[in-house]
């Protein structure tokens, strides 16, 4: 998600909509619910002891059927196309219009980062 507050972008708009994303601490939250449902229904299909909360992690975790992993990664930012800076030349390609309804005109912003991905 693109944060536009930065360059200024936001002030080119009237739109008013907020993007809201779920934070990171919803994961260890997620997982621990797919555990338990998972180790529930291994407790109806009698693979693990009801009283499973208090046995060793290590012999839970032994119980878990293989296809049940957890990854976790980051995007790179540096990567991003939003972080490569547009040469000097190709600024004028990267102008956007747009109708401003307060001032009843064409306004017009450019964007010295690229815009919709690198050029290959």
């Amino acid at each position: 998600i693109d944060s536009e507050k930065a360059p200024g972008h936001n002030a080119a708009t009237c739109e008013k909509e907020t993007i809201y994303t779920t934070s990171v601490d919803v994961i260890p939250a997620v997982i621990q619910a797919v555990l338990a449902l998972v180790c529930q229904t291994l407790v109806a299909l009698g693979d693990l002891s009801p009283n499973w909360q208090e046995l060793p992690v290590h012999e839970v975790l032994g119980k878990l059927p293989q296809w049940l992993a957890f990854l976790l990664g980051t995007e790179d930012m540096v990567s991003a196309y939003r972080q490569h800076p547009v040469l000097p030349d190709h600024l004028a390609v990267t102008c956007v219009a747009f109708w401003h309804y307060q001032f009843n005109d064409f306004r017009f912003i450019v964007f010295h980062r690229l815009l919709y991905g690198p050029i290959l």
